[in-house]
């Protein structure tokens, strides 16, 4: 009887705790449209989570290699708006804002060979 009250417990706080998750839809940003919403108070902490994946990503698969220590989102947010300026082409909408961000930390934090 207590593990089914256990159970039961645990189905329903985990339950309770993926409600409280934001749901909607998966996000795609072209460049322009990232760079954008991190100057958007609605969407700010949206779009700095997204340059936080980037940069994961690229730590993690070797791509990019920082400092392994707490990057701050604004620095994040100043390397890709840096290398959008210096690379405008990039802010074509057939891009994907995350293939850029990723190219921006690989060049910002190249890995030594």
């Amino acid at each position: 009887m207590n593990r089914m009250a256990v159970a039961i417990l645990v189905l329903l706080l985990c339950r309770t705790a993926y409600a409280q998750l934001p749901q909607g839809p998966a996000r795609y940003w072209n460049p322009t449209g990232l760079a954008g919403q991190t100057h958007n108070p609605d969407n700010e902490r949206l779009a700095q989570s997204y340059l936080m994946g980037v940069f994961d990503i690229t730590q993690d698969s070797g791509k990019s290699c920082a400092l392994r220590a707490p990057v701050p989102t604004a620095e994040l947010n100043q390397i890709f708006s840096d290398y959008l300026k210096s690379h405008p082409k990039l802010l074509n909408a057939g891009r994907s804002a995350a293939g850029v961000a990723a190219q921006a930390f690989i060049e910002h934090w190249p890995c030594q060979k």
